[in-house]
């Protein structure tokens, strides 16, 4: 009995394997196109990425859609140049590029999209860009201390054009900063306990979303009164 049981289960388990194999074939013209874009990883794993690509520089950690969803941008964060892409989404393209001397993650445009704010890392300060007619121009800075070695590292951003404020978060400092753009000053610190990452503002511009990285929470602050709800 036990002979024919485990006879029973090596011919089930054949048939399984049988089917499997049949319904996972693959068009071999698809996986030749799919291989040919293969890229190998340093841990000896690989990618095949599927659709059209465009090439970005070292660890972009953020990519952000302007509000027409006309433009895309870019920050490039790693050990390599630190750099802004901005791109065409219709003719998806790449417009232009701006290097940035430190950077880290925060990214976002303002509504007329002719501005692009840019954590500055470790320099601790937002980098403002010019966006004219896709093309990108360093404006100025929002200075939020002096650099490294003092510790601030500015993270996530957030626009609130009803009052003309941006709301920052840092990861050093644990902290969000918010700042008016009409003299690009510094308005109100709020401490957040721990290190900060993201920053997204509700559609009704009333809200203010903060991620605290080194703390698992999400916390909401009051647009107008710029305390915590």
């Amino acid at each position: 009995m036990k002979k024919h049981l485990a006879l029973l289960l090596i011919a089930i388990t054949l048939i399984i394997a049988c089917h499997s194999n049949k319904t996972q074939t693959i068009d071999p013209s698809l996986y030749q196109s799919l291989t040919a874009k293969r890229v190998k990883l340093p841990n000896g794993w690989s990618l095949t990425p599927t659709g059209r690509s465009l090439p970005l520089g070292d660890l972009p950690l953020n990519i952000v859609p302007s509000p027409s969803g006309k433009y895309i941008a870019v920050a490039n964060n790693g050990n390599a140049r630190q750099y802004l892409q901005l791109f065409d989404v219709q003719e998806e393209k790449e417009l232009s590029q701006a290097t940035m001397a430190k950077s880290w993650y925060g990214l976002t445009f303002s509504a007329d999209e002719k501005k692009i704010f840019a954590s500055g890392g470790n320099d601790n300060d937002v980098i403002i860009f010019d966006n004219t007619a896709g093309q990108l121009k360093r404006d100025t800075v929002i200075r939020l201390g002096k650099p490294w070695p003092v510790k601030i590292s500015p993270t996530g951003i957030a626009m609130d054009e009803t009052r003309n404020h941006i709301w920052v978060a840092t990861k050093e400092d644990s902290a969000i900063y918010i700042c008016k753009l009409s003299d690009r000053t510094i308005e109100k610190k709020i401490s957040l306990g721990a290190e900060g990452y993201g920053v997204n503002i509700s559609p009704d511009q009333k809200e203010i979303f903060v991620s605290v990285w080194g703390g698992s929470k999400i916390q909401i602050y009051n647009t107008t009164t710029l305390e915590k709800t």
